[in-house]
Order: C-alpha cells, then sequence, then structure tokens
C-alpha cells in the first residue's frame, strides 16, 4: 500500500468539514470543479462531493480495490490504527499494483 499512497493524486481535491478537520469528507474530482467555476456561479461543492471510503493500513492492495469499486469511488483514504488520515490512493494506482505495473 505504501506504493499507492505514495503516488501524487493531482487529479482529486480532498474537502475537509472546516479548515481544523483531520480527516477529510471525501473528494472532488478537479474537472467537475473547473467545470462548476467556468458556468460563472459560486459551485455548491457539497453537491460535487464523493464520500471517500476509509482503508486500514492493514488492508491489501486486492482488497482495496474492491472495496473502491463496490462504493464507486475513485479515491480512498488510507488509515491508521487509531483512523487517523496518513495518505490517499487511487483506483486506477491500485489497479496498476495488483497487476505488478508499478
Amino acid at each position: 500500500m505504501r506504493d499507492a499512497v505514495m503516488r501524487m493524486q493531482r487529479d482529486y481535491c480532498l474537502v475537509f468539514a472546516s479548515p481544523d478537520d483531520g480527516f477529510p469528507l471525501g473528494y472532488v474530482a478537479r474537472k467537475r470543479l473547473a467545470l462548476e467555476l467556468l458556468t460563472g456561479s459560486r459551485p455548491d461543492v457539497l453537491r460535487l462531493v464523493t464520500i471517500a471510503p476509509c482503508l486500514p493500513i492493514s488492508i491489501s492492495v486486492n482488497e482495496a480495490l474492491r472495496v473502491l469499486v463496490r462504493k464507486q469511488a475513485q479515491l480512498g483514504v488510507l488509515c491508521d490504527r487509531e483512523g487517523a488520515a496518513i495518505g490517499m490512493c487511487t483506483r486506477e494506482v491500485l489497479r496498476c499494483l495488483a497487476e505488478d505495473r508499478l
């Protein structure tokens, strides 16, 4: 899982409930947010948020991939034993790791 978390995730923006919140509420795809901003109106970010599944640090790459597919999420948040967010990974990176392409 370390390889999955250490990759840069440029296609997604994490969304937090407040500036002090340590765990993301979910994520928004940058392209989707950009399209909303181009309309000229203030985007309703909460409407754009996809809830990111929490993946425990002990999870295998294949199981993490199954969770993201089942939840229809493109991004998962890797959590330590106390539930604190320590990184994120995309479905694509997990798929590459599962196929041994990274």
